[in-house]
């Protein structure tokens, strides 16, 4: 509850007054490391074991993923007329799941190391994803960077979340305080991550109509609702 209240104000803040929160935008993406680092330090060797033993649970939540989300998103992209909003809809529905989620695992004390590796999973295989379902559901088609995503993929998510997973092996001891600071490091990382975000893209979020809000946001309880079925 404290973070989403964080990011509730933070947000506010962050879209009234940008130029506030703007100038920590240069710390964008080595915030996204330092996440994935304090979430990685949180995964403990039994958890790697246990995990080594069903390693086909993160591919068939990556297919679900990469299957429920784009075709809700393609779903709802009919609601509307305009080419450039349903390509948008339906390229949204094609993006990894954010490292916030691998945070709010941790707060609600879920499998992290399953969270850990379908988000790295999910950003690693990003530009094929978009390479096959942009042209078949929105009738589009993007150059993707794809060296460039790969690289990003692998230095933001890959490496910290490996670095912190093998520090945590190397001293299995660390207490329960660290524990705590390292959830609470990742969860300042994430709202920090969203007031930039927010404030970097204030002028496109106050032209965004309430029925494209109401759109993104029946997206995610579609693809949550369906995903819990």
């Amino acid at each position: 509850m404290p973070v989403l209240i964080a990011v509730v104000v933070g947000a506010a803040l962050a879209f009234l007054a940008p130029r506030s929160v703007l100038w920590m935008r240069p710390a964008l993406q080595p915030a996204f490391a330092l996440t994935m680092l304090a979430v990685g330090t949180l995964v403990r060797p039994e958890q790697v074991r246990t995990f080594a033993l069903t390693p086909l649970r993160p591919l068939s939540g990556l297919a679900g993923q990469y299957t429920i989300m784009p075709l809700t998103a393609w779903a709802i992209s009919l609601l509307f007329d305009d080419p450039q909003v349903r390509t948008g809809i339906v390229l949204v529905g094609c993006m990894p799941g954010a490292m916030a989620s691998n945070v709010m695992t941790v707060l609600l004390r879920g499998d992290l190391i399953l969270s850990v590796t379908m988000t790295t999973l999910a950003t690693l295989a990003t530009p094929l994803v978009i390479a096959v379902w942009l042209p078949l559901l929105a009738d589009t088609r993007m150059d993707v960077p794809v060296g460039a995503m790969a690289w990003n993929a692998t230095w933001m998510v890959v490496l910290p979340v490996a670095a912190g997973i093998a520090f945590r092996t190397w001293r299995n001891d660390l207490s329960r305080r660290w524990d705590r600071t390292a959830t609470l490091i990742a969860s300042v990382a994430i709202v920090l991550i969203i007031l930039v975000v927010v404030a970097a893209n204030r002028e496109r979020l106050a032209t965004l109509g309430p029925q494209l809000a109401l759109a993104m946001l029946g997206l995610n309880l579609a693809a949550y609702g369906l995903a819990f079925a």
